[in-house]
């Protein structure tokens, strides 16, 4: 329960789906198959969500009743928010609270998802030794606030502090930012939905950085983490050829693969200065391609097949999310044609 008088939206399931994920007019052509936007990123229903730094986490004497136990958040706006909450998750943010030790230049961070009955739905607790306003600034641009701390988690997690460092630099590029987490990967192929090319970006990175991990006593944390930043930006000239709705003017004439360096220009110059031959393997592993022959470093075959299991992946999720489990085919449409999937 929140303490706080906030009206309650009033959209229906429908109208959130239909408002959130716009649909091309020429998305498909089949109606009986399911739209890629409803099925692949579920909303809650009539859920309001809410982004601060985290406050008290208290609870009441209890005597003579049970003790209410109550969580707060303060937003960047000043508003402070109390929420009522179960004991289970009282103890579970309270455990998770102790596990992150904070470091002088990082704040702790406290998402909530309340539904409409005002009954904590979800919540995050994060540390960031980012500026408050970058934070905000990402959250208000982000579409799916578990895909931006998913980012975040990420380039926090890098060792070598000149890739931490390159990452980092990115987020406060606000038009890229802007795009790069609003955007969807594709128009009517995979991660098809606003926000889709983040989530995708964050797939790859993610299988990537899991498959080096099994053969991390035969690659050096350098190495590592290069690859894995080239995962996650391997897309990032989209965000030149592609709105939420459609083609730029540039992207119907320029292919994004062309535009990845233009796009990551700045960056790679600093990162030259600091350590060049970081920032040349970084752009050997963005660049490579199978029709060039041998990769010369090990992650790059990583790379592109982690991006297409994440595409396959998600044409799956988009051919079943709305089957029962007895269900083992199902057709989706991709560009205007049928594309059918199997499972057993």
């Amino acid at each position: 329960m929140m303490n706080s008088n906030n009206n309650n939206q009033n959209n229906s399931q429908n109208e959130i789906n239909q408002n959130a994920f716009p649909m091309p007019y020429d998305y498909y052509a089949d109606e009986s198959v399911m739209p890629y936007e409803a099925t692949e990123i579920p909303l809650p229903p009539n859920s309001k969500q809410y982004l601060g730094l985290a406050g008290i986490f208290s609870s009441s004497l209890g005597y003579p009743t049970e003790p209410i136990h109550y969580i707060s958040l303060t937003t960047l706006r000043g508003q402070t928010l109390d929420f009522e909450v179960c004991y289970a998750t009282f103890q579970a943010l309270k455990q998770q609270q102790a596990q992150l030790s904070l470091s002088q230049a990082e704040n702790l961070w406290l998402w909530v998802s309340v539904e409409s009955g005002h009954e904590l739905e979800n919540w995050r607790l994060f540390k960031s030794d980012l500026p408050n306003h970058l934070i905000q600034s990402l959250y208000e641009k982000a579409q799916h606030f578990e895909t931006l701390l998913n980012l975040l988690e990420l380039i926090q997690g890098f060792k070598t502090q000149v890739i931490k460092d390159f990452a980092q630099s990115l987020l406060y590029n606000e038009n890229l930012m802007a795009s790069w987490l609003s955007i969807p990967a594709s128009k009517r192929h995979h991660h098809s939905f606003p926000g889709g090319l983040m989530v995708h970006s964050l797939e790859v990175a993610q299988m990537v950085k899991h498959n080096l991990s099994l053969i991390e006593n035969e690659i050096s944390v350098q190495e590592t983490e290069v690859t894995i930043l080239a995962a996650l930006l391997h897309d990032i000239g989209k965000t030149q050829t592609l709105t939420i709705e459609t083609h730029t003017e540039l992207g119907r004439l320029v292919d994004h693969e062309k535009l990845t360096l233009l796009v990551l220009a700045e960056p790679l110059s600093r990162l030259k200065a600091k350590w060049s031959k970081g920032a040349i393997t970084l752009q050997y592993l963005i660049t490579w391609k199978t029709s060039a022959g041998f990769c010369k470093f090990i992650g790059g075959e990583m790379i592109k097949n982690a991006d297409q299991l994440s595409t396959k992946l998600s044409l799956r999720r988009m051919g079943f999310s709305d089957k029962p489990d007895y269900y083992n085919y199902a057709k989706v449409m991709v560009g205007g044609q049928s594309v059918y999937l199997n499972r057993i």
